[in-house]
């Protein structure tokens, strides 16, 4: 606990929200940092247009990613550019399950970063495209799920309480295909078959 104290308070107050690492440690830490769902943390430096950051990089013409921060040497270096799985795998929340490999079961727990209202992304498997899109409203938040045939997925939504949560329209107990599992800091757990699902919860 004081060691990952002393490194956010490097992140957030020393660094103001900068990334201070390579290629090889921004990869790991971001590894990391989403394993213990601190999604809050990567947006920090990830929506940055100030150097150090790719947004800095953007904003002077780069099409791929740099080898340096400062863009010396090499401007297409996109080796170990973990912030891209990020997307899918964290914000859009598109992950494999270890137990069952090659997303014939897929888990969709996207992070609801403060600062993003939307985000649709998609990801190609063995057994087609699963989708993950949501927004927020003032009302609360809305997910389009599409689980591929031959497949299966848990989904976390974030929900209070399971009646706070709809499918399709409908409650968790009348929509088909669907099963609640738990609640779980948050999030209702929810198994799904094949299918699309619009999940809204206040």
């Amino acid at each position: 606990d004081l060691v990952f104290a002393g490194f956010e308070k490097q992140l957030m107050v020393e660094d103001k929200g900068h990334l201070s690492t390579g290629l090889s440690g921004t990869y790991l830490m971001i590894q990391y940092l989403q394993s213990i769902e601190r999604h809050d943390l990567i947006y920090s430096f990830a929506g940055k247009t100030t150097y150090p950051s790719w947004g800095y990089m953007l904003e002077n013409g780069a099409t791929a990613t740099w080898e340096h921060w400062e863009g010396v040497r090499s401007r297409i270096h996109n080796c170990y550019n973990n912030i891209g799985s990020w997307f899918i795998q964290g914000l859009a929340g598109i992950r494999p399950d270890p137990a069952k490999p090659g997303f014939k079961h897929a888990i969709i727990r996207p992070a609801f970063v403060d600062g993003i209202d939307y985000v649709n992304a998609s990801h190609d498997t063995l057994y087609g495209t699963i989708q993950s899109n949501w927004r927020r409203s003032a009302d609360g938040v809305t997910m389009d799920v599409i689980i591929p045939a031959n497949s299966t997925a848990t989904v976390y939504v974030p929900a209070k309480a399971v009646s706070d949560v709809t499918v399709n329209g409908q409650s968790l107990g009348e929509a088909d295909h669907v099963t609640f599992v738990r609640m779980e800091k948050g999030r209702a757990v929810i198994e799904v078959g094949a299918g699309r699902y619009e999940f809204r919860a206040r």
